[in-house]
């Protein structure tokens, strides 16, 4: 995690060491989209980088970020914060929750 600290924060939340350094701040990973979005696509994301973030590929092998992936869905899981998430876990009519568990198994294709 020493690679995603200084711009999120040591929680994820978007307030690392370095934030006063860039033009555009981090994403908060407790909240929002970055909760809802799925666990290929985060590792994605860290191996390919994206608008305002570098890729990491050569810097973590897919092991370690699948270890990223892991260690920010249990950060999700206990964060306490006041903003709620895009979609909240509730129960439908029929009672299924709505918010979906991570799939098991996944596996980098590429």
């Amino acid at each position: 995690l020493q690679n995603c600290s200084p711009c999120h924060g040591p929680t994820g939340t978007g307030d690392g060491s370095v934030v006063h350094l860039l033009l555009h701040k981090p994403a908060n990973l407790m909240t929002g989209v970055s909760k809802n979005l799925p666990d290929g696509y985060i590792y994605g994301y860290i191996r390919n980088g994206g608008i305002w973030m570098p890729s990491y590929d050569d810097a973590m092998s897919s092991t370690e970020r699948w270890q990223v992936v892991t260690y920010l869905r249990n950060l999700q899981a206990s964060y306490q914060g006041t903003e709620a998430s895009a979609a909240p876990a509730s129960s439908d009519a029929s009672g299924a929750s709505s918010e979906g568990a991570p799939s098991s198994g996944s596996s980098d294709s590429h």
